[in-house]
């Protein structure tokens, strides 16, 4: 009985060996298929993924801005003898950062670091004041 198991798994084995020297593997045609959808998909993501990023960068100067803006503001409400006019006063950040309106100087998305901001009234009729950044931060048209 031990001779006829070694035998029939002798023979199981060479029909398996035969089988898998019948199979198959992708042609060249097909890897290249693969390959250019796969560089179609990671092509699109990446258009997708750097967007994001442009629009992560634009967010986050944003927020700085609000966060200028409010220091500012706020400086301004708590020091009512600062006298502004239509004409652009500029405000330092080292200024706002002893007073503790801020903790350290800003920085936008590419880095620059914001030296100060001008203030001023929109008309002199008109007691709203306009903060400007200059080329620190753009903000978006709507």
């Amino acid at each position: 009985m031990k001779g006829e198991t070694k035998i029939m798994s002798m023979a199981w084995a060479q029909e398996r060996l035969k089988a898998a020297r019948n199979e198959k593997g992708m042609t060249l045609i097909e890897l290249l298929a693969v390959i250019v959808i796969l560089g179609i998909i990671i092509a699109i993501a990446a258009v997708v993924i750097v967007g994001q990023f442009d629009k992560a960068k634009e967010t986050s100067d944003a927020a700085s801005a609000r966060i200028i803006t409010d220091a500012v503001q706020r400086y301004l409400l708590d020091n009512p003898t600062i006298e502004i006019s239509t004409e652009a006063k500029p405000i330092d950040m080292d200024t706002l950062i002893k007073k503790g309106y801020i903790k350290d100087i800003p920085k936008n998305s590419k880095g620059d670091k914001l030296g100060a901001v001008t203030v001023k009234y929109a008309s002199t009729n008109d007691k709203q004041f306009i903060i400007e950044f200059g080329d620190w931060y753009t903000p978006p048209k709507d």
